[in-house]
């Protein structure tokens, strides 16, 4: 760890040795205290991630007690980073590695997702959750459930009998099936992600008010209507400039090169927002000679200085006007499409929780939700529970920590390191995959620095790649090789 700081952050790419950094730290932790086990918890995200640093720990631990070569470079680490001698660091290895096996149960290495579910089953008898606990994995098998009771269930005459045949009325609308069923069910997948989770709650207080949806639809109808037309007006007016700036210099639309005199008819027309922008229109924004032919601008230099003047502004201004229509368009039609949605999204949420309280059952994906609940009362009540008292906590490939994992990892950081216990860190923003799972690299990029500066984090970049040779990194050393399934070509082209 850094000399002036209790939290280590390296950020490498793949092959420069993060997960053997991670390792080194946890034998170095038991090598200073065997009993230290007990304290420590290394999560990452796989189960399969979760084998292989088990199994790396144990075996260096072997190999170092034992003197094995093989594990050699992590007796190296750890006698640079202990001011015990040589038959010291090995006895305790030694002794940490029998005191793991015997207490296997307290070796904290895991997954996230299992490291929750065991603060979860802590918390069963303050979240009154029976000893009969079902814990759901399938969210799909529940949302189907959910829908088709959901369905089954509305009243005629009921706020959701009247979202349900507006749904239905869109989608005949806009040729689609009147069959809801499946597109409700792909649709409550919204459900379980993070953004909706932390919203969740709010919004069903705002549309449980009654004519809440028609009032959010009356409104926002209204704002569109205020907001649109301003747009077109500035945009038509920018159109008449331009033809009065043309008609002053006397120039004639015959004048211009043929498409950005098209382009201008478009702007006049509004014709313009009908479409994408076009190469020319774009080019038009930064390009002074894009507007005349090039025999016309050798006669007649002055006119690249007009466009400058008086066409590339005003083609610019209609670019970023025809961004804000758009932007503004879709954001309203997109509301208003899916305001009946969102409706039906919290009946069948209030559906999938009387499921869940009638079945005994509890969601895994909603677990990290309720955590961030309880954890801003009372965290270490929360991670005492888990049945040991973490004192050190280790993560591995950080960058693929969602927004909710985070403020859950976050709080339990901030209890180590108040404390003067050593926690580390390790990831790569540019393997950040877990963007369906609402994964947030940012947090490692810089969010975590911030937000814990007062602990002074120490970020240590790793540039060494242990993964590959020379020959396959160097531009300079890769060369063509003999293939056994096909002839090598007779004039190679370098990569």
């Amino acid at each position: 760890m850094g000399n002036n700081s209790h939290l280590t952050v390296y950020k490498a790419s793949a092959g420069s040795g993060k997960t053997f950094r991670l390792a080194v730290q946890y034998i170095t932790m038991l090598v200073k205290s065997p009993e230290d086990y007990r304290h420590i918890l290394a999560v990452t995200f796989t189960n399969k991630a979760t084998a292989e640093m088990k199994q790396r720990i144990l075996s260096q631990l072997y190999g170092i007690g034992h003197s094995l070569n093989s594990s050699a470079d992590y007796y190296n680490e750890v006698k640079k980073a202990v001011t015990f001698n040589e038959q010291t660091i090995r006895h305790n290895a030694l002794l940490a590695l029998d005191m793991i096996l015997q207490d296997y149960g307290r070796f904290r290495v895991e997954t996230i997702d299992s490291f929750f579910q065991t603060v979860l089953r802590g918390l069963a008898r303050e979240l009154h959750i029976g000893a009969n606990l079902t814990l759901e994995l399938d969210t799909q098998l529940v949302i189907n459930e959910a829908v088709d009771s959901f369905l089954a269930s509305v009243e005629q005459g009921s706020d959701d009998r009247r979202n349900v045949m507006e749904f239905v009325e869109n989608n005949i609308d806009n040729d689609k099936s009147w069959s809801i069923d499946g597109t409700l069910k792909k649709f409550s997948q919204e459900l379980f992600r993070e953004i909706f989770m932390e919203k969740g709650e709010e919004l069903r207080q705002i549309l449980s008010q009654p004519d809440a949806v028609a009032d959010y639809k009356r409104n926002l109808t209204s704002a569109r209507d205020a907001v649109l037309p301003g747009i077109t007006e500035e945009i038509q007016s920018i159109g008449k400039e331009i033809e009065n700036a043309l008609l002053t210099a006397g120039i004639c639309l015959s004048d211009l090169a043929s498409n950005p005199g098209k382009e201008i008819i478009k702007i006049s027309s509004l014709t313009i927002l009908e479409k994408d922008l076009t190469g020319t229109f774009l080019k038009c924004t930064s390009q002074p000679e894009e507007f005349f032919r090039k025999k016309d601008l050798d006669k007649n230099p002055s006119l690249e200085s007009f466009a400058m003047d008086e066409l590339v502004p005003r083609f610019s201004r209609v670019a970023q006007l025809y961004n804000d229509y758009h932007y503004a368009k879709n954001s309203y039609d997109a509301a208003l499409q899916y305001i009946h949605e969102l409706s039906l999204l919290l009946g069948i949420r209030a559906e999938i929780d009387r499921q869940s309280q009638e079945q005994g059952r509890f969601i895994l994906a909603d677990t990290p939700m309720l955590l961030s609940k309880l954890s801003g009362s009372d965290t270490s009540f929360v991670y005492e529970k888990t049945g040991s008292f973490i004192e050190h906590l280790m993560i591995d490939e950080f960058q693929d920590t969602s927004h909710l994992q985070w403020g859950n990892l976050r709080l339990l950081l901030w209890e180590c390191l108040a404390i003067g216990k050593d926690c580390l860190v390790v990831g790569d923003v540019k393997q950040a995959i877990y963007r369906w799972r609402n994964s947030d690299w940012d947090i490692l990029n810089s969010k975590m620095e911030k937000e814990l500066a007062i602990y002074n984090p120490q970020a240590i970049p790793m540039e060494s790649n242990f993964r590959s040779h020379q020959n396959v990194i160097s531009p300079r050393q890769r060369r063509w090789f003999p293939c056994t399934t096909r002839p090598r070509p007779t004039t190679p082209t370098p990569p």
